[in-house]
């Protein structure tokens, strides 16, 4: 939570302490601080106003076009062109998807394709392989399929709880 003085429409400026109030017009995307610069370093208090702010969904869409032959050269999946192109249009997907790229993780998934079949049993997903491909269909999975290539079903070791990893941090 911000602090008051953050939330109402005062503006701040780290000059030297204390706090001093801007006059001067400032550009707002609503009333809370998502970003701001201070000695040469940006503050990001709102990942996805920042990304819209400096427009870098582009970005991150022209960095999967350049990096889209990955996933191409291992076929893994099938109809891969629909899958990019419908996870590109979701920004969540993108970022996802994104990452995948980068960590390309494809050939090892490829190598543990029985695995894959296991987990995509054990959890229910709506997910077919046929010919050691994932079938892709449609966006009404492509959540799935993002989370199944970026090994984040698992079982909790405790609880034996299915779950879903938001992170993909390696603790070993």
């Amino acid at each position: 939570s911000y602090p008051k003085r953050l939330k109402g429409k005062n503006y701040l400026i780290f000059q030297k302490f204390p706090l001093t109030q801007i006059k001067e017009d400032i550009f707002s995307i609503d009333n809370r601080v998502d970003f701001f610069f201070f000695l040469e370093n940006i503050y990001i208090n709102s990942e996805i106003n920042f990304e819209i702010f400096f427009s870098l969904e582009s970005q991150y869409h022209e960095k999967i076009v350049e990096s889209k032959q990955l996933l191409i050269e291992t076929e893994i999946i099938e109809n891969v062109d629909e899958f990019i192109n419908d996870c590109c249009s979701k920004k969540r997907s993108t970022k996802k998807l994104l990452n995948l790229l980068n960590s390309n993780n494809f050939e090892k998934i490829k190598e543990n394709i029985q695995e894959v079949k296991e987990v995509i049993t054990e959890f229910a997903l709506n997910i077919n392989i046929e010919n050691g491909k994932i079938i892709y269909e449609n966006d009404s999975n492509d959540e799935q399929i993002l989370n199944l290539l970026g090994d984040k079903y698992y079982t909790s070791t405790i609880l034996k709880e299915k779950r879903l990893a938001k992170t993909s941090e390696t603790l070993n």
